[in-house]
């Protein structure tokens, strides 16, 4: 017996999209930056950092209520959050 394949039901982030995880990292949030071939991409709120995860974890952690979706980012919102994530950088202090 054959079985029928599945059809693809992975889900695609909107643009400028905040997601909130209300599990595993409750009370943190994720920013929707760019989609590529197997996985998209997110800047880590709070810190800025990259964070990746691929196209079926996203769809199974939004399916499974892990990830949540809250608003769409105004653009200049989502502008300033890309450049702090991209300009991030350690303070240095020396003394002498």
């Amino acid at each position: 017996m054959f079985k029928k394949k599945k059809a693809n039901l992975n889900l695609q982030p909107p643009p400028r999209a905040i997601f909130a995880w209300n599990s595993l990292r409750c009370g943190d949030f994720v920013i929707f930056k760019e989609s590529y071939k197997d996985y998209y991409e997110f800047i880590y709120v709070p810190g800025g950092d990259l964070f990746r995860l691929t196209i079926e974890d996203f769809t199974k952690s939004v399916k499974s209520g892990m990830l949540e979706f809250v608003e769409q980012l105004p653009e200049d919102v989502y502008n300033e959050s890309l450049e702090l994530s991209t300009n991030k950088c350690c303070n240095v202090q020396t003394t002498k």
